[in-house]
């Protein structure tokens, strides 16, 4: 990660900070988490993290997942060369990113046929990781 973030540019102090914090974060972080974690660094105000949010995710350092309104660090900083989708645990919160050349490959079949010029893109698939849906009591055994 520290070599994509060189790739990337040399991270202002607040960047860095922003981006360790969600390298430490076990769940997605919001901007106001994040503030909080992050006070005694010098970032006292939500447009620090949102400005150093803003740079992390242009660099592809860091996902924004929308419907958490939350971030994630990348795990493999990828640029724009495939699409990266994340599976979301509603139970406990777990995101882990994932990246398939068969979806790609099929997205981008489906936008030369139809001729989408497809901007930015996040694929979120939400429901149980393997251990919440292992613990629950709902479950039904198939």
């Amino acid at each position: 990660m520290a070599k994509a973030r060189q790739k990337a540019t040399r991270l202002t102090a607040n960047q860095q900070h922003v981006m360790t914090a969600l390298e430490a974060a076990k769940v997605p972080l919001g901007a106001y988490a994040l503030l909080e974690n992050l006070r005694g660094t010098g970032i006292n105000a939500p447009m620090q993290v949102y400005r150093a949010l803003r740079v992390l995710t242009s660099y592809g350092l860091a996902h924004r997942i929308e419907t958490l309104d939350a971030y994630v660090a990348s795990q493999s900083p990828q640029g724009h060369a495939s699409f990266t989708a994340f599976a979301i645990c509603d139970c406990c919160g777990q995101v882990e990113a994932f990246t398939d050349q068969a979806l790609t490959h099929s997205l981008r079949d489906w936008m030369a046929r139809t001729h989408f010029a497809a901007g930015e893109s996040t694929i979120e698939v939400h429901g149980n990781c393997a251990s919440c849906a292992n613990e629950s009591p709902n479950r039904s055994d198939r």
